[in-house]
């Protein structure tokens, strides 16, 4: 899917997740840095990732946060399956990790 089209099929109500090394952590010192949201979408750019175009419309979107998910940079097949794992433990509220 293009960046253009996934932002454009998100609805008020969804919440976009990008990964990035960069990004905060989804829960830091036993405290999540939101509330889980009623729909979630879950971004991770190509290798190298997003270019400064896809960047700038992740960025403009008013429900996208920039979220990492450890301290190493991951290959994106792996960056994604770490992210979603990431994610499900956030929404179960199951973790302490601060690198979460």
């Amino acid at each position: 899917a293009t960046i253009e089209g996934l932002l454009q099929a998100q609805g008020d109500d969804t919440l976009v997740l990008v990964g990035d090394p960069g990004g905060r952590s989804l829960c830091g010192d036993g405290e999540c840095i939101i509330a889980a949201p009623d729909r979630l979408v879950i971004v991770v750019g190509p290798e190298g990732g997003f270019d400064a175009r896809e960047q700038a419309l992740l960025e403009a979107h008013g429900s996208t946060i920039s979220v990492r998910c450890g301290d190493l940079v991951l290959r994106t097949e792996t960056a994604a399956l770490a992210l979603l794992a990431a994610v499900n433990q956030w929404l179960d509220g199951k973790t302490d990790n601060p690198h979460i």
